[in-house]
């Protein structure tokens, strides 16, 4: 009977299978076994979110090591994906001194995931049995290298920091560190000068930002701020850390709500120059020094004109070096100049007054017509970025702004005024059932204004009119493509 039933299910051909299947159930292998505790979908899953020793990530970690020590752990390091949660659940397991240093003697090595594993059971066995473990566990023939990742894997600790400028390495630690993390204002002064004298400027950045949101700004001083932002420009990989950074605008609004107090304005200048893609429409941030030093001082804004219109003959006795910064002077030039299209940096009437007398003049000196006419463009569309309307007859532009309109008219300050006011309309919501409306409402109030100011200011009345029909083929265009 139990030979036919086998031989009915064709026991013979199917057991074998079947015990293949079994078998790979019931792995004995510990390395095999536990690995997928240590995947990048499943470690964190383990991992208790207060930090403590998670009991079955440690008996996982207790069974590799019983079943070949040190090697055995370190080679199941290299089968895993998460070799940072090994290394810190590793760290917390309690054992023998000899175990640890066996341990971090595999760790000099290239191997990333080695190297990962390391540093965090080296932070974790320091964390866990206290600083005062660490005579019992460093090895001075570690080479430089491997001494720099597992020494900067710990980031905190007035006493950790201690016992490095005992054993002379505190050098090599605070040049080397990535991030620090401080439990007090004493901490933090102590690790911003030790970073300071290291130019190990990341690391300060980001320090200076947790002291920001931690509400300790007023610790945070503005040599400090400035000494980042400088020194930043100087080393490429660190000024890629910086600005990727979404907290670099917090670093110039501290700046800037401290110019006139302790930061010149020259220097919020010169580090907005060097940082300005930082201030787009996104930041949430204006480069209020720039800004000062247009509406200050119209030999730099006549700069800013002439830089693009640099000709390759004008370069060519020049050298390498000198030919790149003129390159990287227009690409900045040209930057400005649009943004320049969005300012109104002039802050009143005398301000707009004595700018337009001097650049007037300026302007008069230069022999280039196409920088002459950018210029005039450029300024009458500076002038339609002032949003203010007149008080006394509720038209716009503001009086002051048409006195220097009347003043220096001519068509390429219109074209400018024109095109710049244009320009700053923006992205609007188009109603599709009457797409003409926003255009007309627009034209007929540019016309009504032009009639009311005809007679005492007919060049503004002009540009008035001029805007008053562009806007109703605007409207014609928009009627006819919805």
């Amino acid at each position: 009977m139990e030979e036919e039933a086998k031989a009915k299910w064709g026991y013979d051909e199917k057991a074998p299978k079947l015990k293949s299947v079994i078998d790979k159930i019931n792995i004995t292998d510990p390395l095999e076994k536990y690995a997928y505790m240590f995947s990048s979908e499943m470690g964190w899953h383990y991992r208790n979110l207060d930090g403590k020793p998670n009991v079955e990530l440690q008996n996982a970690i207790k069974s590799v090591f019983a079943s070949g020590g040190a090697k055995a752990l370190l080679s199941f390091t290299e089968q895993i994906d998460n070799a940072d949660l090994l290394g810190w659940e590793s760290g917390y397991i309690d054992f023998a001194q000899e175990d640890i240093i066996a341990i971090l003697k595999y760790g000099d090595t290239n191997n990333e995931k080695i190297i990962s594993f390391e540093s965090a059971f080296f932070t974790s066995v320091v964390n866990f049995r206290g600083k005062e473990y660490l005579d019992n566990i460093y090895d001075t023939s570690w080479s430089d290298g491997y001494k720099k990742i597992l020494l900067c894997s710990i980031r905190k600790g007035r006493d950790y920091w201690n016992w490095l400028n005992e054993k002379g390495l505190a050098d090599l630690y605070w040049k080397n560190v990535q991030s620090i993390y401080i439990s007090s204002d004493e901490d933090y002064e102590f690790a911003m000068q030790k970073l300071r004298q290291t130019d190990n400027y990341v690391p300060m950045f980001h320090l200076i930002i947790t002291q920001k949101y931690g509400s300790h700004g007023d610790k945070i001083k503005t040599d400090d701020i400035i000494f980042v932002l400088k020194g930043a420009l100087e080393k490429q990989d660190v000024i890629r850390d910086v600005i990727s950074s979404n907290h670099l605008p917090d670093l110039f609004k501290l700046l800037q709500d401290r110019v006139e107090i302790d930061v010149e304005w020259d220097v919020l200048f010169q580090l907005e120059l060097a940082y300005f893609p930082l201030f787009d429409d996104y930041c949430g941030l204006q480069p209020i020094a720039i800004e000062h030093r247009l509406r200050t001082d119209p030999e730099f804004f006549l700069e800013i004109i002439q830089a693009i219109f640099t000709k390759k003959e004008d370069l060519i006795n020049k050298t390498k070096e000198e030919k790149q910064q003129a390159e990287n002077a227009a690409h900045l030039a040209l930057k400005l100049y649009m943004k320049m299209d969005k300012m109104y940096p002039f802050q009143d009437e005398e301000n707009l007054n004595n700018w337009m007398n001097r650049a007037d003049i300026l302007i008069g000196r230069i022999s280039d017509d196409n920088i002459r006419r950018c210029a005039k463009q450029k300024i009458g569309s500076m002038l339609s970025a002032n949003t203010l309307v007149d008080k006394d007859d509720d038209v716009w532009p503001v009086k002051y702004v048409r006195n220097i309109i009347e003043k220096f008219y001519d068509k390429d300050l219109r074209e400018g005024f024109v095109i710049g006011k244009f320009n700053s309309l923006g992205v609007r919501t188009v109603d599709t059932k009457n797409p003409e409306k926003y255009w007309i409402d627009k034209a007929a109030k540019y016309k009504k204004d032009a009639d009311k100011i005809r007679f005492s200011y007919p060049y503004t009345a002009q540009i008035l009119d001029s805007m008053a029909e562009d806007y109703r083929r605007e409207a014609e265009r928009a009627k006819i493509e919805f």
